[in-house]
């Protein structure tokens, strides 16, 4: 039931550029941004310091090398709670 924001821009656009845009033009503020990989965060860094509760959620990158340093391939759990069964 949470309100979502959708803006179209024109097709020849490069997401990473309508990133900032998208945040300004629709004043976002107090959200979790929810975007694929062709949204880096560090085209939004100065907005994500300007508004403290705008947060996002980017997938990380095959080759980051965070995902060896911190073993998140090793994760063989089931989180409770998330799947009905």
């Amino acid at each position: 039931m949470e309100p979502i924001c959708a803006l179209i821009f024109p097709g020849n656009s490069i997401d990473a550029s309508s990133y900032p845009a998208f945040i300004r033009d629709n004043n976002i503020r107090k959200v979790i941004i929810v975007a694929d990989k062709g949204f880096p965060p560090s085209k939004i860094e100065g907005l994500l310091k300007e508004r403290p509760e705008l947060h996002h959620l980017t997938p990380t990158k095959r080759n980051d090398k965070r995902i060896a340093e911190n073993s998140m391939l090793a994760f063989e759990e089931v989180l409770e709670g998330i799947i009905d069964r």
